[in-house]
């Protein structure tokens, strides 16, 4: 009769299971902005992850970490993923880089400095009246003050 009371009082004999870790990912760009043809570099790692793959603007056989230098013959965004595979799961991540037309010979850049100035029209006075005429050169400051003006002084 004890024991069977012992038996009984153990509650069985069951092991608690661990639950399979879902794979997690991130994604970065040496560079935010570079201009068409410029190298730059995208950065990954994963953990928990048995494979990864590349897509968007990109595509290769890559490890779950690693760094790969690009360079992009065509100006726009690019959107670079990652997606990740594990037992838990699949986790993904993206970045983006903005590749800029290359600048032409007669083009300049310069800045709008008061504690740099936003969104400012800049302008070649070229008949010196200092208004913006029509047909003058003009552009308009970045968020850093910074402007290109294209002069098409190469054009004959």
């Amino acid at each position: 009769v004890i024991l069977t009371l012992l038996i009984a009082s153990c509650g069985g004999g069951s092991v608690p299971t661990t639950p399979t870790p879902s794979p997690s990912v991130t994604i970065s760009a040496s560079e935010s902005s570079v201009f068409v043809d410029d190298e730059f570099s995208l950065t990954w790692s994963s953990t928990d992850a048995s494979s990864c793959s590349a897509s968007g603007d990109w595509s290769s056989s890559i490890g779950t970490s690693g760094t790969q230098s690009l360079s992009e013959p065509d100006a726009g965004d690019k959107i670079y993923t990652i997606t990740c595979s594990g037992a838990g799961g699949t986790d993904s991540d993206s970045v983006t880089v903005t590749i800029n037309a290359p600048v032409s010979s007669s083009a300049f850049t310069g800045y709008a400095i008061d504690g740099y100035i936003s969104g400012a029209n800049i302008f070649i006075d070229q008949n010196y009246n200092f208004k913006n005429d029509s047909g003058e050169f003009t552009a308009v400051t970045d968020s850093n003050g910074e402007f290109l003006i294209e002069t098409n002084d190469d054009v004959k």
